[in-house]
């Protein structure tokens, strides 16, 4: 049966897949937070997700070194919690302690956890602290403030994979596709506070 992987977490070698460039949306998250002036800036995971995980991570890391900005390991944390509401919790508490000027999250569920747990603790997004997701579900233009965030291509995603199981029926030769990501920016990001920008 013609097979083509849709944004999997497994590694295959007998299937083709279709996946976004993880590694390479982070770097726009990253991007972002950097031209705003922060420089202490957070990452909260999803242990759920390893492979994603870590290539998000990577980008994280990446733009971090390439912007010479010696990365604190107080910044980073994969809370072990039972869903993104939860990580969202933990992650917020453990990036306060370390005294960071942004969080970026692994996906919007997390970053929405952050901004109702930052709503509750008084603590204003995005004057005090700026806030990223990754994926761009509906949800994210919604919140208050609205989100800033990924978008991953969903839809291009779907009929690649589509096109890709039609050629595998006729016999075509397939290979694995990786698609680009997009930076949509709204409310939750600003400049780190007392930094003098407007």
């Amino acid at each position: 049966m013609p097979l083509v992987l849709l944004d999997s977490e497994e590694i295959s070698d007998t299937h083709p897949a279709v996946d976004v460039d993880n590694l390479g949306g982070a770097c726009l998250a990253m991007e972002h937070l950097l031209q705003m002036g922060h420089r202490r800036i957070g990452y909260i995971g999803a242990t759920d997700r390893r492979l994603t995980n870590l290539k998000r991570l990577a980008g994280y890391t990446q733009s971090l070194e390439r912007a010479h900005i010696a990365i604190d390991p107080a910044w980073v944390v994969n809370p072990e919690a039972e869903d993104d509401i939860q990580r969202g919790r933990i992650g917020l508490e453990h990036c306060l302690q370390a005294g960071v000027s942004a969080i970026f999250c692994y996906n919007d569920q997390i970053a929405i956890s952050v901004l109702n747990s930052c709503y509750r603790k008084g603590i204003s997004v995005p004057q005090q602290l700026s806030v990223v997701g990754f994926d761009d579900v509906r949800p994210a233009s919604y919140v208050n403030p609205p989100l800033t965030t990924v978008r991953q291509p969903l839809q291009e995603m779907g009929k690649t994979a589509m096109e890709m199981v039609l050629d595998l029926i006729d016999k075509k030769p397939v290979q694995n596709k990786m698609l680009d990501c997009k930076l949509v920016a709204r409310e939750s990001v600003a400049h780190p506070a007392g930094s003098g920008s407007s």
